[in-house]
C-alpha cells in the first residue's frame, strides 16, 4: 500500500538490495527497472512480479524477496452520537468491523440512535454511503460483521424521543 516502507532483496545481488517508500501512485524506484508498481500486490505476488521483470533482461533466474518493514497507519473516522469523536488507527495487519471501531471511540452516548448508522467510503473515485442497522448487528450474530475500510468516515444518528 501507499506510503509502506518495503525490503527488495536478490539473492547474491546486493547491489539491487533496496528499501524505500511505496509512492501515491504504488510505485517502487527500482535499480535497472526504474518505476516498478507493486501496490495491490501481496509481497510474494511483488517478489514474483520483480523476478520476473529481471529475468527478462538482466538476471538468469533471480531469487527476488519482498518483504514490509512499516506499515502506513490506517485511519477511520468516527463522528456523532458516540462519546469520544476523531480519528483512530486500524491496528497492523488485522480489520476492525463497525460495531468495535464505534467501540474505540468510546461507545454510544444515550442520545445515540444504534439502528441509524452511516459509513462514506471512497471507492475509485466514487463515494459509497452505506446505511447500517447497529442495532440489528448486535443483537443477531448471524448477521455479517461490517468491516470499516480506511479512511471511512461513520456517522452515529440522534434518536428521537
Amino acid at each position: 500500500m501507499a506510503g509502506d516502507m518495503v525490503s527488495v532483496r536478490v539473492f547474491r545481488e546486493t547491489s539491487l538490495d533496496t528499501s524505500q517508500r511505496v509512492a501515491k501512485d504504488g510505485t517502487i524506484n527500482y535499480p535497472l527497472l526504474g518505476f516498478v508498481r507493486i501496490a495491490g500486490k501481496t509481497t510474494n505476488e511483488a517478489a514474483t512480479h520483480i523476478a520476473a521483470l529481471l529475468e527478462k533482461d538482466y538476471i538468469v533466474h533471480p531469487q527476488v524477496s519482498v518483504s514490509i518493514l512499516n506499515y502506513v497507519k490506517q485511519k477511520f473516522t468516527v463522528l456523532g452520537c458516540i462519546s469520544s469523536a476523531g480519528s483512530y488507527e486500524i491496528p497492523d495487519e488485522q480489520t476492525i468491523d463497525l460495531l468495535a471501531a464505534i467501540a474505540k471511540a468510546g461507545g454510544f452516548t444515550r442520545l445515540a440512535d444504534p439502528a441509524k448508522i452511516t459509513v462514506r467510503r471512497l471507492t475509485d473515485g466514487q463515494e459509497q454511503i452505506f446505511k447500517v442497522d447497529g442495532k440489528k448487528l448486535m443483537n443477531d450474530r448471524t448477521s455479517p460483521r461490517f468491516v470499516v475500510q480506511p479512511n471511512d468516515t461513520i456517522s452515529v444518528g440522534e434518536r428521537i424521543f
